[in-house]
């Protein structure tokens, strides 16, 4: 889950590598008998740094080091640029995080695009799972990806003849940039019950709606939020709108397979649902704490969240504020325990940004869940030969939503 975008300063490399160069100038200005009364200002100020400096400066004069031996000696010609970039790979993976990474300007861009709901690609909403595998956790309707016959719990293995288990957790990012940048035929494997199975998959525009509504039977109303950004908080509050005029009487919303989002959205959704009272709390490594409340409003009807093993991040705030507000039932199995926050930090010369975890997030209780996962108040299994689709298709057959529907109704009547 990332927080609302920051601009700090940032130390950067090329910086360190001028101060390495302009110390090591005046050491040979000084070797050279060059350094006299009449040029000593200029010395001394090419060579004053502070302690700390200079431990900066000799911590990463190794690194400077290797860029001139690569460079000079390598048996071909080596981009400068490259190099750059694969330090600061390098230094992102080594934080051994899955959310921290470094975005390329044309990642961001991507990034960018995706989020705002409307860009070029297959229709796809993938995340990597605990075992470090890439699964499809959504197909969007209408696209090349469901025309092509992607389905929800496919593992992606291959694209573009890019073996996925190669990139490493770390580079979840390079397969979205892969498929926006490559060819406009998308060559894919997917594994599916033991079989590799090869698809190829004709890119177009993508438009996405994050939260889709519809009517069930006694009058309960039931939203399905796909990801908590973009038009989340937009496309929620006119399902609710169009679900109270039809007179809805109990609301279920769906959060399974949501991956999660922006901390706002899901805190502006959850105001709009729960009354006044913290909402949840974040704290970083120096024990600062921000929180997040709610205001007196509430909808006072009753309520249902269903949640899964791949409901994340932001999907867990709504859920756990459900159970600590005791203002809904929680039903389905139990969610994925992503309890971190993450925070996008923008380069503005160039476009490019960065993301790192740097808080972890509480439940109103003061709850920490990651690496737990949200417990539902009612566990509920889907059967294991159905896919999201399949259920999304023929509701009868979806026993998570059709045991929340039973709760409510005794609710209401």
């Amino acid at each position: 889950m990332k927080m609302k975008k920051q601009s700090i300063i940032v130390l950067a490399i090329v910086w360190m590598l001028v101060v390495v160069a302009a110390a090591s100038s005046a050491i040979t200005l000084s070797l050279m008998g060059v350094f006299s009364a009449e040029n000593a200002p200029l010395v001394d100020a090419l060579i004053r740094v502070s302690d700390n400096e200079f431990d900066t400066i000799k911590r990463y004069s190794r690194l400077e080091e290797v860029r001139q031996i690569l460079s000079g000696q390598f048996y071909h010609e080596l981009d400068d640029d490259a190099l750059m970039q694969g330090a600061i790979d390098g230094m992102m993976r080594a934080a051994d995080d899955v959310y921290t990474f470094y975005y390329t300007p044309e990642d961001r861009l991507k990034s960018i695009e995706q989020t705002q709901g409307e860009y070029e690609g297959v229709g796809l909403v993938m995340s990597m799972n605990k075992d470090g595998q890439l699964i499809v956790l959504r197909v969007y309707a209408n696209t090349p990806a469901e025309k092509a016959g992607i389905r929800p719990g496919d593992q992606i293995t291959m694209v573009n003849g890019v073996d996925i288990k190669e990139l490493g957790e770390s580079q979840m990012n390079t397969v979205s940039t892969m498929i926006a940048e490559g060819d406009r035929l998308v060559k894919m494997e997917v594994e599916r019950d033991g079989k590799t199975i090869p698809i190829s998959v004709e890119k177009s525009v993508i438009h996405v709606e994050r939260a889709l509504s519809r009517m069930l039977d006694d009058q309960i109303g039931y939203i399905a939020i796909y990801e908590f950004q973009g038009s989340d908080v937009e496309d929620f509050n006119r399902s609710l709108k169009e679900l109270k005029d039809q007179g809805m009487k109990a609301l279920v919303i769906d959060v399974r397979d949501n991956p999660g989002g922006l901390l706002e959205d899901v805190v502006t959704i959850s105001d709009t649902l729960l009354p006044k009272g913290l909402l949840v709390y974040i704290e970083d490594r120096a024990g600062r704490r921000e929180s997040y409340y709610s205001n007196e409003s509430a909808l006072d009807i009753p309520i249902a969240v269903l949640v899964n093993g791949s409901s994340a991040s932001a999907s867990e705030i709504l859920a756990g504020a459900v159970q600590d507000f005791d203002a809904g039932i929680v039903v389905g199995t139990t969610t994925y325990g992503k309890g971190i926050v993450q925070t996008l930090i923008p380069f503005p010369d160039d476009g490019a940004a960065m993301q790192l975890t740097t808080a972890v997030y509480y439940t109103p209780k003061g709850r920490a869940i990651h690496g737990i996962g949200i417990e539902p108040d009612v566990v509920v299994e889907t059967p294991k030969d159905l896919t999201r689709l399949d259920m999304e298709l023929h509701p009868e057959l979806d026993t998570q939503l059709t045991r929340a529907a039973e709760l409510l109704r005794k609710e209401i009547q």
